[in-house]
């Protein structure tokens, strides 16, 4: 069973129009000793061995994500490497949305000029790690296999006049 609490927050393009949303009120949070201790639970592995597994797992998918490979998990789904930048106006010769402008010219190993392109490695802001679930994880969460249950409010929004 999911629960869900309602939050009250401002609508989108207006200053003082607020109104009430679901939220996913977690049940919890579960980590590597508690699938471990379900996986046990569900095989004839150790929890040695499990969680040995489980901490490769983890340092390998880290590895590969690093390296700028996206991971598919079968019917769990994929994790890929994401990251954010500037929008770079060719017509004003900079980046929109706090980029900077054009350094001098640069260039790839490939000798490729970077400048005419308008991207150098400084105009990443940050970089993430994107999940997307497989059809079999949106089947088994659609709303229709699924029982809800209201957990109460979660927080009022605080308005300011």
């Amino acid at each position: 069973m999911i629960k869900f609490a309602k939050v009250e927050k401002r609508l989108l393009g207006t200053e003082n129009d607020y109104g009430w949303f679901p939220i996913i009120a977690l049940s919890g949070k579960i980590g590597i000793d508690d699938i471990t201790n379900s996986i046990m639970n569900r095989c004839t592995l150790t929890e040695v061995d499990i969680t040995a597994c489980l901490k490769a797992f983890q340092r390998v998918v880290i590895e590969y994500l690093k390296n700028g490979y996206s991971v598919s998990l079968g019917d769990l789904g994929t994790f890929r490497p994401s990251l954010r930048s500037g929008i770079y106006s060719k017509e004003m010769g900079n980046y929109v949305a706090g980029g900077r402008k054009v350094a001098d010219t640069v260039y790839e190993s490939d000798g490729e000029t970077v400048k005419e392109l308008g991207v150098t490695s400084n105009d990443i802001r940050s970089l993430k790690v994107v999940f997307n679930p497989s059809s079999e994880i949106k089947r088994s969460l659609n709303r229709n296999n699924l029982q809800f249950a209201f957990s109460g409010v979660k927080r009022t929004a605080s308005k300011r006049v």
